[in-house]
């Protein structure tokens, strides 16, 4: 079945060595769990795994986090991207919360009458 996608906001954080100067980008993620998520928001909560990057001009990062509870992971995909120069090699943390739904397009339809 079809249903409205989950929105979060995050917070990314790591220890380890971080070399260089980075500018925005985004990340894309897979899910892998035991069973298929039904209930909304079921990915909200902490984080944590390996983290390694290199950015030249644009570049990527390899992560895998798996959940507090270890029952959820998930695995960084290609399309994620940062700008910059660096090097990450480290230990990253990621925490998601619940982001308040986008406002819904309105649409308007009118009534058409054949002459």
């Amino acid at each position: 079945p079809h249903r409205r996608p989950d929105f979060y906001t995050g917070s990314i954080s790591h220890i380890g060595f971080d070399l260089g100067i980075t500018g925005q980008g985004h990340l894309l993620f897979g899910v892998l769990a035991p069973a298929p998520i039904l209930h909304h928001y079921a990915l909200a909560g902490s984080y944590a795994g390996p983290l390694i990057g290199v950015t030249v001009g644009g570049g990527t990062d390899a992560n895998g986090l798996v959940s507090s509870n270890g029952a959820i992971s998930l695995q960084s995909l290609p399309g994620s991207a940062t700008t910059g120069l660096d090097a990450t090699v480290g230990i990253g943390s990621l925490t998601l919360a619940p982001a308040p739904l986008p406002a819904e397009p309105v649409h308007y339809y009118r009534r058409h009458r054949w002459h």
